[in-house]
């Protein structure tokens, strides 16, 4: 939504370019799909989550 609020045409630039970019993402996710990779990006959202967390809780002491 970010992104899309930036640009001048939302719609043509969904079509023209996030879209492509995800059915890529998509098509290679299929292709090389594996347990392994599923797991990896289970762990790494979580860690992304727990330290955005983190570091959002120590920015607001700093600030008390």
């Amino acid at each position: 939504e970010l992104l899309l609020s930036r640009v001048a045409d939302p719609q043509s630039y969904n079509d023209m370019v996030i879209w492509p970019h995800k059915v890529e993402i998509n098509t290679r996710y299929v292709q090389n799909y594996s347990f392994k990779k599923d797991i990896y990006y289970i762990l790494q959202t979580i860690f992304k989550i727990v330290f955005h967390k983190i570091f959002e809780i120590g920015r607001n002491v700093l600030k008390s």
